[in-house]
C-alpha cells in the first residue's frame, strides 16, 4: 500500500510545483536576471525566520516548498548556463 501523503507534504508539493512554474515563467521574461530570483530566496529565507508567533505548520509547509522550488530553479539554471558557457567557449 502507497503511504499517503500529509497534508503538510501535499501544501509543500502544490507551493513546489506552482512557484516552480512561476520561476519558469519570469525566466522567459526579456529582463529575467537570476540575481533578482537569487534575492528573492534570501528575503523568503529571512521570511521563514520569523515566526515568533507561530503561523502554523500549514504555512510553513507552503513557505517550504517555496524556498524549496527556488533553490531547484537557481540550481538548474546555474547547471544549464554553466554547460552553454562551456560549450560556446
Amino acid at each position: 500500500m502507497q503511504d499517503e501523503m500529509t497534508i503538510e507534504e501535499q501544501v509543500a508539493d502544490e507551493a513546489f510545483k506552482d512557484t516552480l512554474k512561476y520561476l519558469d515563467q519570469r525566466a522567459a521574461s526579456p529582463d529575467f536576471r537570476i540575481e533578482d530570483i537569487e534575492e528573492q530566496l534570501y528575503y523568503l529565507t529571512v521570511y521563514e525566520g520569523q515566526d515568533q508567533t507561530g503561523r502554523g505548520e500549514i504555512m510553513n509547509s507552503e513557505i517550504d516548498g517555496q524556498i524549496d522550488a527556488f533553490t531547484a530553479f537557481i540550481d538548474r539554471w546555474k547547471k544549464q548556463h554553466q554547460a552553454k558557457n562551456k560549450n560556446s567557449n
